[in-house]
């Protein structure tokens, strides 16, 4: 095998009867003296009938022999024209394709799409990266993600709360619903400004070891890590122990918690039960129900009065 190439070849008139190695992907035409053409293969054959060109009919100094075989495309019109000879440095004209080679086409709309799907993938996996840093999640089944923001998220600050403050075991029993009696944050950015905010009171007016909950549901559909599922909350003594305080952030004594809010609760009580935190007949309760408070608020307590779990009790459940 051969592979000399030269930008222009000039041909005495002839026509080229067959190119075996590109008899699906090209069609061929007569070529005229004085055509240029640029080599895109010399072939070597030992059956001399397959012999594209005669001996007579190459151009004098190109190193060919009789029975090579060699695969062109035309450049341009004929030099004779008038314009310059086509050299390696200026651009391809293909308004006469005399050999068209569907096969370099394909090839270069595979590199194409090679180069694409790879800086695609490249930026997907960078934005799961991102994501991953930022929130876990849990998948309960089709259309049931819902994503935990984490505390380092958020920008929670260090709480330095004992040992023993960790709940003793799980699953625990219990949810409490409660709500923070604050303004209702509907985007991400107003949830975390919310968090922190929630946390810097809880900490430095209330003398708290860290923000009282141990989970918080924001307008936004987000679920906040508080203290998780390890750390006793701080919003009911002697509940603390064997419950999860799950709180939803805003006042809703007059307003509805909006359906994205609700929604991301209800799907983090069923994750809650799939990892095996949160009993699978667990009893849900609002926090009016178990401290004198008015928490979760009127309009909320009525939605949860109607959810599977909720047990009616006053005080001692």
């Amino acid at each position: 095998m051969k592979d000399n190439r030269s930008p222009a070849l000039n041909l005495n008139d002839g026509e080229i009867q067959s190119i075996e190695s590109c008899t699906n992907n090209c069609s061929i035409s007569k070529l005229k003296t004085g055509d240029s053409f640029q080599i895109l293969r010399v072939q070597h054959v030992e059956d001399p009938e397959k012999k594209l060109l005669d001996e007579n009919k190459m151009r004098e100094g190109l190193d060919l022999e009789v029975n090579d075989q060699i695969v062109v495309c035309i450049l341009g019109d004929k030099l004779s024209t008038g314009q310059p000879e086509v050299n390696e440095r200026q651009p391809l004209l293909s308004n006469i394709p005399a050999i068209t080679c569907k096969k370099c086409s394909i090839n270069a709309l595979l590199v194409l799409l090679l180069v694409v799907l790879l800086f695609g993938g490249l930026g997907v996996a960078i934005w799961l990266a991102i994501l991953s840093n930022t929130k876990s999640g849990g998948n309960i089944g089709p259309d049931t993600y819902f994503a935990i923001v984490k505390r380092s998220s958020w920008g929670a600050r260090t709480a330095d709360l004992p040992s023993e403050l960790r709940i003793p075991h799980t699953p625990v029993d219990y949810i409490i619903i409660i709500h923070t009696d604050t303004t209702i944050c509907n985007t991400s950015a107003s949830c975390v400004n919310q968090m922190r905010a929630l946390q810097n009171n809880s900490m430095d007016k209330k003398h708290l070891s860290d923000i009282p909950y141990n989970f918080l549901i924001g307008g936004d559909g987000n679920v906040y890590e508080g203290r998780g599922f390890k750390i006793q909350g701080a919003f009911v003594p002697k509940w603390n122990i064997k419950s999860f305080g799950l709180a939803f952030i805003g006042d809703f004594e007059n307003l509805k918690p909006p359906k994205a809010q609700l929604d991301a609760a209800k799907l983090f009580l069923n994750y809650s039960v799939s990892n095996g935190q949160l009993s699978s007949n667990y009893n849900l309760i609002g926090h009016k129900q178990v401290a004198k408070t008015q928490s979760p608020g009127r309009q909320l307590f009525e939605i949860i009065k109607t959810w599977e779990h909720w047990e009616r009790c006053n005080y001692t459940c």
